[in-house]
């Protein structure tokens, strides 16, 4: 289950430098917390797709070494590669949707 804050993420100012129109989508989760800056009304769908992406972030590693990272650094190896890949991100966004689609 996510905690929902109904503010900007501590670390939006990055998104937005590697993803310009980010600030327009309203929603983005950092672990286990959603945040909500925009007020978007969040469907079972939306929550589902979120969750992946929570799902992922606890379970992400690079290689050796990673996989026993603290969660928190876990989730910052994470969102760094997700704004600097557009593989990875494409790779991540699939599963997400396609539960985000199941839901639906």
């Amino acid at each position: 289950m996510l905690i929902v804050k109904q503010e900007r993420p501590p670390f939006f100012k990055a998104i937005v430098k590697y993803l310009p129109d980010f600030h327009e989508h309203g929603t983005c989760v950092y672990g286990g917390i959603l945040y909500n800056w925009a007020g978007v009304e969040l469907t079972p769908e939306h929550i589902a797709h979120e969750e992946e992406h929570a799902k992922q972030m606890t379970s992400y590693h690079t290689g050796e070494g990673y996989i026993n990272l603290p969660p928190k650094l876990r989730v910052e190896e994470w969102w760094k590669r997700y704004l600097r890949s557009d593989t990875f991100r494409l790779s991540q966004e699939l599963p997400a949707m396609q539960r985000e689609l199941w839901v639906y």
